[in-house]
């Protein structure tokens, strides 16, 4: 129970009680003060209110502010019901001690030798029947005061140091557990920094994979390029060629229109021929007989022409025999393509078949069979083929051209060469036009009978050599279309041996390629597997760092629950101890009022009213004073009960939530890894994915063109397969 209390009478926490603590308690704004008060005109420490036996005593620094029943104070003595203004708070004096201490009215004296027990209370020694106590057992209950205080103060000097103790273990253990935190938190961020390794090492096999991959497009794009400028030298060529047979139709114009002139001069020349009839008469006889020789050579040309006319027809049985031959190879040949089509298509079904079947590699025919990824090219389709078989059929191509070139060089001599016998012809045309005009002047002199006469026989002459031209120029076209053929025939011969021996050079190489790049496709899938199983150990590596920090975090917080138990046992014990030294510092207090009651009846020699109410007011004061400092002592005790297992529970927490957060972490490290590998394979396979249908897209573009796709079987060529290509035009 309190002595006192000061009841606050305004404000918003108007009755509230504050108890007066002993000996003195201190009002002001500092936070060293009991009773801290935020109002103006309150000092930082204002004044402060001690406990006498004969009641509350004020002293104050701020008089002014300080006021005791309306009255400026700087002491007084407080008394029940006066009212205290400190600043703006104002409070009301509860005294309960004078309630407490009965005061007994003072008898008169009585003789010393009656004497009337005392009535104490329990903690009251009775002294009654003594008379007086001697010396020896004064100077015992000294002593044993004094071994009481002493140990009291052993005890408290023990309470002090266990304190200091366990105020520097609770140091020791926030330092292990910010240190704990800091390696953690050291370990994080190694462990982010690897896995930021980790993250920028991916980035640079994906910038070195794009890389690569912007290279092949490049080198596709250059070849593209190259193919497109080698189509347009063809082009040109083309173009050339289509340029030199329209000026060969000019001249072949210009030619017919100095054919057509000159028949106008020979017409102009039968018309002055006509006229010199007359002149003609005398060379008749040489006229016949040159006619009659020119008969006979003509003669002898058409038996030739019969004969050659003969030679064709043989020479023609021969090229269709030859054609039929061909022609009979090369249904031979497409059979055997199509042969090779069903194999293909065979090896393509049994591929199919131990994919789905997980069979690693298999041999059939002679073919082996690997296992390949999920987007694969087919075997079969409109085109199997690859840039090195582009490019040499280009140049096959190419030295078709050429030939077709050198063909047309020969046909442009052969027509130069005709250029210079029509031009041998025109010669002697201006010749015999030069001999006509000179025969003009003589056949003027002719007789004009033998006109009609020369006139038929040139008019029957121009029919026959008419005729004999159009023989003549029929013949000769025949004997044009059978060199051609025969050149056709020897040049697609020489065509097909050249094909056969390229595209056999062109499949040896095409498998010796296929074989290179298996050994580089093994090669990479290696290094792509030890790369993941590099990386598959760095992670487990990872996993198990993780779950060895989090054995040794709960290795390290069962240690710490462990100690926090011994520490609230020994607190319990301090607990005890400190109950067992209010005990002997009560009893103590109990015979130090005993010792002082005897000193005063051996000093005074009288029980009187002053002594025994000094006596009670000692014996309450003390109480007080030991209850107001157990109270104390249990308040504070409670007060760090209720601190030690806020902090037990604040430490749970963080204890949880710490094992929740490196849980998550180790969960969200891990989830980022698996997507970062299934987002690396993912992209890996959109780029192959991309690279095949541009592949597929480029050869999808180039089967527009004609093109014709031979096989030949094993038995006959002795190869796995030869590919025959061969472009119309």
């Amino acid at each position: 129970m309190v002595d006192g209390e000061l009841i606050v009478q305004n404000g918003k926490h108007a009755g509230t009680k504050v108890p007066l603590v002993a000996p003195v308690m201190v009002i002001g704004q500092a936070e060293q003060c009991d009773a801290r008060l935020m109002g103006q005109g309150v000092g930082p420490v204002h004044c402060f209110v001690t406990l006498t036996p004969d009641g509350p005593a004020l002293r104050s620094w701020y008089p002014d502010e300080t006021l005791v029943n309306g009255t400026p104070t700087a002491a007084a003595l407080l008394k029940n019901g006066d009212d205290l203004k400190v600043g703006p708070c104002v409070f009301r004096v509860a005294w309960y001690a004078d309630a407490l201490v009965s005061l007994v009215p003072v008898p008169p004296p009585a003789p010393p030798v009656v004497q009337q027990p005392l009535e104490t209370g329990p903690a009251t020694y009775d002294l009654s029947e003594r008379v007086g106590p001697s010396s020896e057992e004064v100077a015992k209950l000294a002593a044993l005061l004094a071994s009481r205080r002493q140990h009291v103060a052993t005890l408290f000097e023990e309470l002090a140091a266990q304190r200091e103790e366990l105020r520097q273990h609770r140091a020791k253990e926030k330092a292990a557990t910010a240190a704990d935190r800091a390696e953690a938190k050291q370990m994080r961020i190694q462990l982010d920094r690897m896995r930021h390794a980790a993250r920028a090492q991916r980035i640079r096999a994906k910038k070195v994979y794009a890389r690569f991959l912007r290279r092949l497009k490049a080198r596709w794009a250059t070849e593209r390029l190259a193919v497109a400028a080698e189509r347009e030298g063809v082009d040109a060529v083309r173009r050339r060629l289509t340029d030199e047979m329209a000026r060969f139709e000019a001249d072949r114009e210009q030619v017919a229109a100095t054919a057509g002139s000159y028949r106008e001069q020979l017409q102009s020349a039968w018309e002055m021929v006509t006229k010199g009839r007359t002149q003609l008469a005398q060379e008749r006889s040489e006229t016949m007989a040159a006619l009659e020789s020119e008969r006979e050579r003509l003669t002898a040309q058409a038996a030739d022409l019969a004969a050659r006319e003969e030679n064709l027809e043989v020479i023609r049985l021969e090229v269709t025999t030859r054609s039929e031959r061909i022609l009979g190879e090369i249904t031979r040949l497409e059979t055997r393509a199509a042969n090779a089509r069903a194999v293909v298509r065979q090896l393509e079904t049994e591929r199919e078949a131990l994919e789905a079947g997980g069979v690693a590699a298999t041999v059939t025919q002679g073919v082996s069979l690997l296992p390949v990824e999920a987007e694969r090219v087919p075997l079969t389709g409109p085109m199997t083929r690859g840039t090195d078989e582009f490019l040499t059929d280009l140049m096959t191509q190419q030295r078709d051209l050429d030939r077709e070139r050198h063909g047309f060089a020969r046909v442009r001599q052969e027509l130069e060469r005709r250029a210079a016998d029509l031009h041998d012809q025109r010669m002697v045309v201006a010749e015999q036009m030069a001999a006509i005009a000179v025969a003009r002047q003589l056949w003027q002199t002719a007789e004009y009978r033998a006109v009609d006469e020369l006139e038929t026989l040139a008019r029957g002459l121009d029919v026959r050599e008419r005729d004999l031209n159009a023989q003549s120029g029929e013949l000769a076209r025949t004997d044009a279309t059978r060199q051609r053929r025969e050149k056709e025939l020897q040049e697609l011969r020489e065509k097909l041996e050249t094909w056969q021996t390229e595209l056999t050079d062109r499949v040896q190489q095409a498998i010796a390629d296929r074989e290179l790049q298996r050994v580089e496709l093994a090669t990479k899938r290696e290094h792509l597997t030890k790369w993941e199983a590099s990386l598959d150990k760095l992670c487990r590596k990872w996993s198990a760092a993780r779950e060895q920090e989090a054995v040794l975090l709960q290795g390290e917080l069962s240690q710490w629950f462990a100690t926090r138990a011994r520490s609230q046992a020994r607190l319990a014990e301090l607990d005890q101890t400190r109950d067992q030294l209010l005990a002997d510092a009560t009893r103590v207090a109990a015979q130090s009022i005993a010792v002082e009651q005897v000193q005063q009846e051996m000093s005074t020699g009288s029980r009187g009213p002053l002594a025994v109410r000094r006596l009670r007011v000692l014996r309450k004061h003390w109480e007080k004073q030991f209850t107001r400092a157990r109270r104390d002592i249990d308040a504070r005790r409670a007060a760090l009960a209720n601190e030690l297992s806020a902090a037990e529970v604040r430490y749970r927490d963080l204890t949880r939530v710490l094992t929740e957060a490196v849980t998550q972490r180790a969960a969200v490290a891990e989830a980022e890894q698996f997507a970062e590998a299934a987002r690396a394979v993912k992209e890996r396979e959109l780029e192959d994915r991309a690279v095949i249908l541009s592949l597929e897209a480029e050869r999808a573009r180039r089967a527009g063109e004609p093109v014709m796709l031979r096989l030949v079987k094993p038995e006959d060529s002795g190869i796995a397969g030869v590919i025959e290509l061969r472009r119309a035009g």
